[in-house]
């Protein structure tokens, strides 16, 4: 849900290039585990393009777009501030 907001809130958009780009790097690594580091370009956008057509990798491929889009934002509008605490302090704040 919280997601989703921020797409909306921030009409977000992933384009076709986002999710190849993203399934190139899912194939890359598929092949990497089976000792196929350096694939050529051309087989590797050819194999992104099949886990595209595939409705369940197209979906796992668009929300891992999105919810890096929506980490990348949040990351962006929110600054941490860091203190040293003692041990004791955080258990106090835990309690």
């Amino acid at each position: 849900m919280i997601r989703q907001y921020f797409v909306k809130e921030q009409n977000m958009q992933i384009t076709k290039e986002e999710l190849l780009e993203q399934a190139k790097k899912i194939a890359s690594y598929q092949f990497a585990m089976y000792g196929l580091p350096n694939v050529p370009e051309e087989q590797l956008t050819q194999y992104a393009e099949s886990l595209l057509t595939n409705e369940k990798e197209s979906k796992r491929i668009f929300d891992k777009v999105e919810e890096d889009m929506v980490i990348g934002y949040v990351r962006s509008i929110v600054t941490l501030d860091k203190k040293a605490i003692s041990i004791e302090k955080l258990h106090e704040m835990t309690n």
